[in-house]
């Protein structure tokens, strides 16, 4: 069964989505390293208008996870970081995709994966996702910022 997420249920979401992420084969793009950053990040999606923090339970115990932004207006769905399921991931995707076909008909889907999650890639390779291009990601932590000063860029001519 898939359903909306609610605050209460927020921690043990983000330690699962945490746990998973942690590993290279199950590890999505987009998503924040730390515990700290991917519960910010599912607080701001939980409050959000239009966007969906989504499980898939089997009403007791968390079976995968699924975080959509959503932009109504432009009929256009975005996974954060993509289907979280420890077990079971090509049947816990399907539940959640088979809820998108039918809540989102008619929006347009991006998700992103590093070539480590074979499982997730070929998922989406099996539903007709189209690969589009590689890209470069770059991330930057908060204790790793460099700090420009106004003058590292300008040269002076004589």
């Amino acid at each position: 069964m898939i359903k909306s997420v609610d605050i209460s249920e927020l921690e043990l979401v983000a330690k699962y989505a945490y746990k998973l992420n942690s590993i290279p084969q199950h590890k999505c793009k987009a998503l924040p390293t730390d515990y700290e950053g991917i519960f910010k990040q599912f607080e701001r999606m939980i409050k959000h208008p239009n966007d969906e923090l989504l499980i898939s339970t089997d009403g007791d115990d968390i079976q995968g996870v699924l975080a959509l932004l959503v932009d109504p207006e432009d009929k256009y769905l975005e996974f954060v970081g993509g289907v979280f399921a420890e077990d079971n991931y090509v049947a816990i995707a399907r539940e959640f995709f088979e809820y998108i076909k039918n809540k989102y008909k008619g929006y347009h889907l991006d998700a992103a994966y590093p070539e480590e999650n074979v499982q997730a890639i070929d998922f989406m390779e099996s539903v007709g996702a189209i690969l589009m291009d590689f890209d470069y990601e770059y991330r930057i932590n908060k204790v790793d910022f460099k700090s420009l000063s106004k003058g590292n860029n300008v040269i002076y001519k004589c």
